[in-house]
């Protein structure tokens, strides 16, 4: 996933979330830092940086059907994926 996918799924996320009255704002300044998403509710600010997955695929690696049965119905993107590095950082 990539900023804007993650940036979508965010505010849907938040949209089914917050109490009344609370605003989300794209790329708000917080003292020196910039909040990717910024949450303002009645009684606090939320900031949310977002970090984008890299994901790395393999189609060449032992068949579908050599798997142990347990195995066989994991997805096609589970099957594909060699490795996946996710970063994230709590701001401050």
């Amino acid at each position: 996933m990539r900023d804007p996918e993650i940036r979508a799924a965010l505010h849907a996320l938040l949209d089914r979330r917050l109490p009344p009255g609370a605003v989300v704002i794209d790329e708000y300044g917080l003292g020196g830092s910039v909040a990717d998403v910024a949450v303002f509710t009645p009684h606090a600010l939320h900031g949310f940086e977002i970090k984008s997955v890299e994901r790395f695929v393999r189609t060449d690696g032992i068949d579908r059907s050599r798997l142990a049965p347990r195995w066989r119905e994991m997805s096609d993107d589970d099957f594909t994926c060699a490795t996946a590095f996710i970063a994230a950082r709590k701001p401050g």
